[in-house]
């Protein structure tokens, strides 16, 4: 089934290492956007919905 997601994330990180190539600390803000989540046409009828 194919379908289209869009999104984006932007990330404005500081990093610390604290154990050189093993171990680091992030900090910092993250923005994160979501699109709707599209079905090819052809495939709406396949989607499977949990029962209530």
């Amino acid at each position: 089934m194919k379908y289209t997601l869009a999104s984006a994330q932007i990330r404005l990180l500081l990093s610390y290492n604290i154990v050189k190539d093993h171990v680091s600390l992030d900090f910092g803000p993250v923005l994160q956007v979501n699109g709707k989540l599209k079905i090819d046409s052809r495939f709406e009828d396949n989607i499977v919905s949990e029962l209530h």
